[in-house]
């Protein structure tokens, strides 16, 4: 994905045509990216979460959770490691943020295509997931481009309380022989028997590996 914001899915019609937006902040780490922190908008309110579940809520940090864009919230410590934030939108579905150290999550449960079918972004196409470009019509096999076509533009909404970075996205450094650390000390061995009741078992591993952090099996894929 590189290193810069990008749109996770832009969904105009959402409730109603209240509007669901969601903007991810991605960082380089070696080799890989991950999401240092995300941002969701529904109507006018605005919740942030970063590195080991601090959140900002309409600009506020850590202020009293009740409610965005009139859904209840709700914060729960899964583990002494892992934060998640819950905004139950009733028969609209959920959206789960999660922070797992200074990884962030986003998860979508239960949406319908009266909310989501002319959604836009980095999650596809709410029909079959295809990776549409900005034209709503070609579809973009490579990956990096892909996340560099749904880059924020200076023209949209800037939902992050800091500055993006400036430019297009940057890609990580692929590892070489010498400069690869992460993984190294965490054997494919170590990781499967950590992941072993993780029912993203491929996605578990890799980020075990990846991340060198065995606990990353208790905090469930990013």
């Amino acid at each position: 994905m590189g290193i810069c914001d990008l749109v996770m899915v832009d969904a105009p019609a959402f409730n109603n045509g209240q509007g669901l937006l969601v903007q991810i902040r991605t960082k380089a780490r070696y080799e890989y990216s991950f999401i240092e922190s995300a941002a969701i908008k529904i109507g006018s309110d605005v919740l942030e979460i970063g590195a080991h579940g601090a959140y900002l809520l309409n600009g506020v940090s850590n202020s009293d959770l009740t409610t965005v864009g009139g859904f209840p919230i709700t914060l729960t410590k899964k583990t002494r490691s892992v934060s998640v934030l819950t905004i139950d939108m009733g028969a609209h579905g959920k959206v789960y943020l999660k922070a797992f150290k200074d990884l962030v999550g986003v998860k979508f449960d239960g949406f319908h295509s009266s909310d989501f079918g002319d959604s836009v972004g980095m999650m596809g196409s709410y029909e079959n997931g295809a990776h549409v470009a900005r034209d709503g019509k070609t579809v973009i096999e490579d990956v990096n481009e892909f996340g560099q076509e749904w880059q924020v533009l200076p023209s949209e909404p800037m939902l992050f309380q800091t500055p993006p970075t400036e430019g297009e996205c940057v890609l990580p450094t692929p590892a070489t022989d010498s400069s690869r650390r992460l993984g190294e000390s965490i054997s494919e061995e170590a990781a499967e028997i950590a992941c072993a009741k993780s029912t993203a078992f491929e996605q578990c591993i890799y980020d075990v590996i990846a991340t060198g952090d065995l606990e990353a099996a208790t905090a469930g894929a990013f």
